[in-house]
């Protein structure tokens, strides 16, 4: 039976508002740590096969904080590094630049895509549509890129 506050806190908190970027900082943070974790067991297992189970789930939970952290970047100009870790100049102005072409190449994908749904002419609808997806695989390719440099 739920009581009468159990009932309340669900409206109050139905009510906060959903911030992304602190959603996906707690994602990375969860991920961070689950790597952490799954290192540290690999380290004290006997048993070579579980320690290459464990190093193999850090490996992708650390992939999984890479990804995060580059969506937080690509859609919200978060960098969520630690704080800690020195940044350089360079590596800022190029994770910008990676950030900006991707916002400026998936425009002009959505832009080719309704230019493709608004034309009546069959040979451009064939044309926008194709400079769609190639769009779109150069910001995918790009958001590829930046995961790996986080």
């Amino acid at each position: 039976m739920e009581t009468s506050f159990e009932r309340v806190w669900k409206r109050v908190k139905a009510s906060e508002p959903y911030d992304e970027v602190e959603k996906l900082k707690e994602f990375i943070l969860d991920e961070m740590n689950d790597a952490a974790d799954y290192t540290r067991l690999a380290r004290k297992t006997g048993s070579p096969h579980i320690r290459r189970l464990f190093a193999s789930f850090a490996a992708e939970e650390r992939r999984h904080a890479k990804k995060l952290q580059a969506a937080a970047f690509m859609h919200f100009g978060q960098n969520t590094v630690s704080a800690d870790r020195e940044k350089k100049n360079d590596e800022e102005r190029m994770l910008g630049a990676l950030r900006r072409r991707y916002t400026t190449e998936q425009d002009r994908a959505e832009a080719y895509r309704a230019a493709a749904g608004n034309t009546s002419k069959d040979t451009l609808k064939k044309l926008y549509r194709e400079l769609s997806e190639e769009e779109h695989r150069h910001a995918e390719t790009l958001c590829s890129l930046l995961e790996e440099m986080m």
